[in-house]
């Protein structure tokens, strides 16, 4: 029997390799084919931006109103300054916590919760 553990016959990790490349491969074309459509889509936003510009406006305001509950246009820009605000507030935090720790700015905020989270639990024993 040529068969190893696991139903691998022989040459059969050179095949499983190669079935690897292969998927990896069909990963990259695809992801190649996702970046030249998103290029083709953002030319064609470019082009309808220049043509008309008031509309792209219009619809970028429309969108802020929808996604963040603002009911007229008035509160638009009162909106945005309280987004930025609390942008930024939690820019200032996450930089606070990662000098108490010692760590990086750009340690990723997931690990930076750990760590405090594992510092609490440390001083809770």
């Amino acid at each position: 029997d040529t068969t190893l553990k696991g139903g691998v016959g022989r040459g059969g990790s050179a095949r499983l390799a190669a079935r690897a490349m292969l998927d990896g491969l069909q990963e990259l074309v695809g992801f190649e084919e996702q970046l030249l459509s998103s290029r083709e889509a953002l030319s064609a936003v470019g082009v309808s931006m220049a043509a008309a510009p008031s509309v792209f406006v219009h619809r970028a305001l429309s969108l802020f109103q929808r996604l963040f509950g603002v009911p007229d246009l008035e509160a638009v820009f009162e909106r945005m300054y309280q987004l930025h605000a609390a942008v930024d507030e939690g820019a200032r935090m996450r930089r606070a916590a990662c000098d108490a720790l010692g760590v990086a700015e750009h340690t990723p905020a997931e690990r930076v919760v750990v760590l405090l989270t594992q510092r609490s639990l440390m001083r809770a024993l």
